[in-house]
């Protein structure tokens, strides 16, 4: 039974550890939004290329960002939540939030290969054309 309780302990504190580690995660991903959009601005006001491109991936990464950052911070509050209230609907909630931070990342992950790979492919045509 005394491994049980040591074994209780430990995760109780890497819980904790977790959920302060993906709060301060979170902070400073809120942080890079708000100096990613003073970069904006002031790409704006020096006219460096184009406006509606720049603003349209801005937004794009912004939200993906955003989404990012509060699936950490809600997943942080739960946490600190269930370990504090001893309640597993908090579990529950903060590990949801974990799996849809995860998902996010997997999407944008594939979608990168998948840009990589039809790059690759038109790389290797225009060699073959070429020829």
């Amino acid at each position: 039974m005394e491994n049980m309780e040591i074994e209780t302990n430990q995760l109780h504190d890497n819980m904790a550890k977790s959920a302060k580690w993906a709060r301060y995660l979170a902070y400073i991903t809120f942080a890079s939004v708000g100096l990613s959009f003073l970069q904006l601005i002031f790409g704006i006001i020096a006219n460096k290329g184009s406006i509606a491109s720049t603003v349209f991936s801005f937004i794009i990464s912004t939200v993906i960002t955003t989404i990012l950052a509060m699936n950490l911070l809600n997943f942080s509050k739960n946490i600190h939540l269930g370990l504090f209230n001893k309640d597993h609907l908090y579990f529950t909630q903060a590990l949801t939030h974990l799996k849809n931070y995860f998902l996010v990342i997997g999407v944008i992950f594939l979608i990168l290969l998948g840009l990589l790979a039809l790059f690759f492919l038109v790389f290797t045509i225009v060699i073959i054309a070429r020829f």
